[in-house]
């Protein structure tokens, strides 16, 4: 649970990234994003990509951040929305805010086929996945997973709003 990022790759290497906004105009955030050491800033894939991920702060390094600033930020989503959103790159550096990549919005001639392949091709990529992403058929075997995520939500260095249900 933190914001959405947009990626967006020409030739291998990191061109824009902006925030999603209210849906149809977002912020360009690219020297912002830039500090986010889980971005790769250049990537195999030499065609045109954008890649939409969820920014966040883990909740260690909130606890970290509040110890040893003198202003303590609220939550983890918060820090990290206002973190990206920060005029100043260095001030989002000292967030130490990371990302989870979950989608391919565009993309020249996809290698792959499914939801599966896509997420593959984002980890050949270099791109971090959550390892929360699980595979299932049938109504009762969703549930399950369902299930397994709500089990390990507590233990999660992240803050999650639930789970994603999606069919291909």
């Amino acid at each position: 649970d933190g914001l959405t990022i947009n990626l967006t790759y020409h030739e291998g290497k990191l061109i824009q990234a902006a925030t999603r906004g209210n849906g149809i105009q977002g912020e360009a955030v690219l020297p912002q994003a830039r500090t986010i050491r889980s971005i790769p800033l250049s990537i195999p894939y030499p065609g045109l990509l954008e890649v939409q991920g969820e920014c966040m702060m883990r909740l260690s390094v909130l606890d970290e951040y509040n110890r040893t600033h003198p202003e303590p930020l609220k939550n983890a989503r918060n820090a990290a929305a206002g973190g990206l959103r920060q005029l100043d790159p260095a001030v989002t550096a000292e967030r130490h805010l990371d990302v989870f990549c979950y989608q391919v919005g565009t993309i020249e001639n996809p290698p792959y086929q499914n939801q599966e392949g896509m997420l593959s091709f984002l980890k050949a990529n270099g791109f971090p996945v959550s390892d929360l992403m699980l595979s299932c058929k049938g109504k009762d075997k969703v549930m399950d997973c369902v299930r397994a995520v709500e089990a390990r939500r507590s233990s999660l260095d992240f803050l999650i709003d639930g789970a994603l249900i999606t069919d291909n």
